[in-house]
């Protein structure tokens, strides 16, 4: 006699964890459309000071 194989675990996304996800998307996105900002800004600094000492 075998023993039923063990049932698989519920991998969906239950409902209380999908609004929340849904509620915090845009901000997620927000935060995420700030960081790259951040970093472009960044990086065009460095390049431009990295250019400007270059050329001095």
């Amino acid at each position: 006699m075998s023993a039923a194989p063990a049932p698989l675990p519920d991998t969906r996304p239950r409902p209380r964890l999908r609004r929340w996800i849904a509620a915090r998307r845009r901000t997620a996105a927000a935060h995420l459309f700030r960081g790259l900002c951040y970093g472009t800004g960044t990086g065009v600094v460095s390049l431009a000071v990295f250019w400007i000492k270059q050329h001095i």
